[in-house]
């Protein structure tokens, strides 16, 4: 009972922290954690040489679509985490 318990905690853990995130970000409206863990995302398949949209894809078949869209999910990081600095600068303004 107690090893079960312990593999479904600890199984899986990085997901569950990453759904935990997302979770939290949306009730917080903190969206700038998509732009981290979407940089997390980007780096990890920069290091792996491949990515997942909707299906694997390996840097060593599909050069060029892997790519885009790795770029794809740097823009979506860029972008999220741009929104907490011009959100910060248009609050720090209003004061």
């Amino acid at each position: 009972m107690i090893e079960k318990l312990k593999y479904v905690f600890t199984n899986k853990i990085k997901s569950k922290i990453a759904v935990t995130l997302m979770l939290s970000a949306m009730y917080f409206e903190t969206y700038w954690l998509f732009g981290v863990m979407f940089l997390l995302w980007v780096l990890i398949d920069i290091k792996n040489k491949q990515t997942h949209l909707f299906e694997e894809v390996r840097m060593s078949e599909n050069f060029v679509l892997y790519w885009v869209i790795v770029l794809l999910f740097a823009f979506f990081a860029f972008y999220y985490i741009s929104l907490f600095f011009n959100e910060t600068m248009y609050y720090s303004a209003l004061k």
